[in-house]
């Protein structure tokens, strides 16, 4: 979901007039790449036994990305997102719990959830922690899809961010600055 938001967010930049800027505004911009790039080896080469680890550890680099960058109010909602979803994620012993009906009503297979082979998510049972914060809101375009409150406010503040480094920011709202 990440890859088509900032893909839709440079898109929506560019037909506004954006370009690139040289200075991102972002310290430390490369743990957000480096984050991603775990998350996608984890879920395809990273041995079960260690993706609850290498997931904790992309979330902490995210998480150190919205702290040295708490003045953008595009890091500040990835960062509120990513906290949401480590805490869920955390609660349950390193796993993300999917509504299992939901992602059957989208047409997802279901399969890999109901016998366990994906180590980063569980079944969402009556004994998860933190359930609404878990991956049950269905999201049926552009791909189907659940997921959780976590990851909207880090879809809408990676779009704002996209927005800021084309240099059309679509808000005014900065820590150092009065509105």
């Amino acid at each position: 979901m990440f890859l088509e938001t900032v893909a839709f967010s440079f898109a929506v930049a560019w037909l506004r007039g954006g370009r690139l800027k040289d200075d991102f505004g972002l310290r430390c911009i490369w743990l957000a790449p480096v984050a991603f790039v775990l998350q996608v080896l984890n879920s395809v080469v990273v041995p079960t036994s260690v993706q609850t680890p290498v997931t904790m550890i992309s979330y902490a680099l995210l998480l150190y990305f919205a702290w040295v960058n708490i003045r953008s109010m595009g890091v500040r909602l990835i960062g509120v997102g990513m906290l949401l979803n480590v805490l869920v994620i955390a609660a349950n012993g390193g796993r993300m719990p999917v509504q299992l009906e939901t992602a059957r009503r989208l047409g997802i297979d279901v399969s890999g959830f109901a016998h366990g082979i994906l180590a980063k998510h569980m079944v969402l049972t009556a004994s998860s922690r933190l359930a609404f914060l878990g991956d049950v809101i269905p999201m049926p375009w552009p791909i189907a899809r659940v997921i959780s409150l976590g990851d909207i406010f880090a879809v809408i503040g990676a779009f704002l961010i996209v927005q800021a480094i084309m240099g059309k920011p679509l808000y005014s709202l900065r820590a150092d600055k009065p509105a």
